[in-house]
């Protein structure tokens, strides 16, 4: 869960920015951009570090002719990473309306990163991924992990084709969401055992 990857990070990685510019996605490879709008607002979700849109190129290469990689999210601000938390902690405040804020805001971690914490898109080297082939997208099951009782053996091979290309390609994934990688960021720094990370967080 997120809750534990804000402190497990916060704990053990520093951060050394070596400046490295957000970059457009589509300028580097041929990818499908999922846009997203919270009311009047746009979330220009496609743009990251360079070395992972030159990452999602490699992986993009990867894939059979027939099959293109679809974008979720890169890069997030710190305002849209903050309505995405608030809007998890209302829809918990309704449903456990007798729950305090720091328990609600452990909860809502499970799912979206608590922007005082460390939120991996903030850096532009987190970039949550699925794909497409023959104009659909690959069945690989929900976005919400913590109500999967049980995964099919489709739904589990094609994660697993997922977690082969992004690999090759250098990604590491949070283990707990089959759409997420990471690059550079704290993450990626813990897994790969890394002194520390490449890319802080983009004020």
């Amino acid at each position: 869960m997120e809750y534990y990857m804000d402190n497990y990070l916060a704990r053990n990685i520093k951060v050394k920015d070596n400046r490295e510019k957000l970059v457009d996605i589509s300028k580097y490879v041929d990818v499908i951009i999922k846009k997203e709008n919270i009311g009047k607002i746009k979330i220009k979700n496609r743009f990251v570090r360079k070395s992972v849109a030159l990452m999602l190129k490699k992986a993009s290469l990867s894939l059979p002719r027939n099959c293109r990689l679809i974008i979720y999210d890169g890069y997030r601000s710190l305002k849209i990473q903050t309505i995405f938390f608030e809007r998890q902690l209302k829809s918990l405040r309704k449903r456990y309306p007798s729950w305090n804020l720091k328990k609600l805001k452990k909860e809502a971690s499970k799912y979206v990163a608590d922007p005082e914490g460390i939120c991996p898109h903030k850096t532009g080297g987190a970039v949550d991924v699925s794909i497409s082939c023959n104009g659909r997208e690959i069945d690989f099951g929900g976005f919400n992990l913590f109500k999967e009782k049980k995964i099919s053996l489709e739904r589990r091979m094609n994660r697993k084709f997922l977690a082969r290309i992004m690999e090759k390609a250098g990604f590491v994934n949070y283990p707990l969401e089959w759409w997420h990688w990471s690059y550079g960021d704290m993450y990626w720094a813990a897994v790969k055992k890394k002194k520390f990370s490449i890319y802080s967080e983009i004020k």
